[in-house]
């Protein structure tokens, strides 16, 4: 019998040890003595959860710590390993006493006479968030402002009554402390709202009802739009990443200006028709891996200038807003946090003060991008723009 076979030999017969040998699962161990108890519980009572702190029983066989609770009619189970002293109890929708049976576990999976232990949580999140929840009517829709102390995860969902039936018109997910969202895209007629809040327990807040009428915009037809760049302006930084690239409806290409141009810079260009202005939206440039959003040549600090006649100079030039883009998560540059990238995909948009003229022609303003803040000279990079409110016939 040559090598090869010998081999081929072996390894079949190793085959069919390793499938003739059956996994064992089952305890860590053959001790079935019942495990001394936890003692010595203390309460934390925290927004929608408690925290038991303990002291472990002196025992080579307590594996872990099982905390045994009912919510809504829902038994419940936390565990936490021998190594710690403490465990947090979650998904309280209510600040009700609850009773809680607190076992030792032993690697035989035995557990220990229960030690009863009462709590009773501080008001949930989702009913401290339902309370800041102030909706207000804005240009195609609604606007809604929350305040999140805990930074707890929740949702915060807005529904509108058509024929009588109440359906989901958005869910907006959150774990910031504070902060806002628009609904768009709705009509201007009186619209019956109702906005709730959960968390990942499913637990639902109270519901608070309401009824706005969404202000009229429409958006301006990007095809209208045109370079009117006066000599001197911001130059582009190839025939891809040029002005005209920002109203192409391709999230592939946008604007760049010309590396190390020194600040302000400013661009201008026809919106094609005169209009009274509500709002305006911009998409960032995500990069690979969504690591250029609030980062790199993204605007951070510009001005939108007006005009029905438009020079070179600024005689002709209204100021209409002054713009400051913010991070959500408020963390460092080239740090992002999944609302950071949510809210970088979904576009950054900005509310003209009301007041202002009508007009078909914008200057931006260029002061600084996100490397470059309170900085001499740099970008500025993103990939569309867009503009709502009402044409001037």
């Amino acid at each position: 019998m040559n090598m090869k076979k010998l081999l081929l030999l072996a390894v079949v017969h190793c085959m069919v040890i390793v499938s003739c040998t059956e996994d064992k699962h089952g305890p860590l161990s053959d001790d079935e003595s019942v495990p001394p108890s936890v003692s010595d519980i203390r309460v934390e009572n925290l927004s929608g959860s408690a925290r038991l702190r303990y002291t472990l029983p002196v025992s080579n066989n307590v594996l872990y710590v099982k905390a045994v609770y009912t919510i809504n009619g829902t038994q419940r189970e936390t565990i936490a390993s021998y190594k710690v002293n403490n465990m947090l109890l979650e998904g309280f929708n209510t600040t009700d006493e609850y009773v809680v049976k607190v076992y030792s576990v032993s690697k035989s999976e035995i557990l220990s006479e229960p030690v009863y232990v009462t709590v009773q949580p501080q008001t949930p999140p989702i009913e401290t968030v339902y309370s800041s929840l102030h909706a207000s009517a804005t240009f195609g829709g609604i606007f809604v402002t929350y305040e999140n102390s805990e930074k707890a995860n929740v949702s915060i969902s807005v529904m509108t009554r058509q024929n009588g039936e109440w359906s989901n018109l958005d869910t907006h997910y959150t774990s910031l402390e504070s902060g806002d969202f628009s609904i768009r895209g709705l009509e201007n007629t009186e619209t019956d709202f109702a906005i709730c809040v959960r968390d990942r327990w499913l637990n639902s807040s109270d519901t608070l009802y309401t009824t706005l009428t969404p202000l009229f915009e429409e958006e301006l037809d990007i095809r209208l739009f045109r370079d009117v760049r006066f000599s001197g302006e911001a130059e582009d930084h190839s025939a891809k990443w040029s002005l005209p690239m920002i109203w192409d409806n391709d999230m592939e290409t946008g604007l760049q200006v010309k590396l190390n141009s020194a600040y302000p810079f400013w661009f201008t260009f026809d919106l094609g028709v005169t209009a009274q202005l509500n709002r305006f939206m911009i998409w960032q440039r995500a990069g690979t891996g969504n690591k250029l959003f609030y980062n790199n040549h993204a605007p951070h600090e510009w001005e939108l200038w007006g005009s029905n006649n438009p020079d070179a100079g600024w005689e002709n030039w209204t100021l209409l807003g002054h713009f400051i883009m913010t991070k959500p998560s408020g963390l460092p540059v080239g740090q992002n946090s999944a609302d950071d990238i949510e809210a970088g995909k979904a576009g950054n948009g900005y509310d003209f003060e009301n007041g202002i003229p009508p007009v078909r022609y914008i200057r931006w303003k260029h002061i600084d991008s996100w490397t470059t803040i309170g900085g001499a000279s740099g970008s500025c990079s993103f990939m569309e723009i867009r503009f709502y409110g009402a044409e001037q016939k």
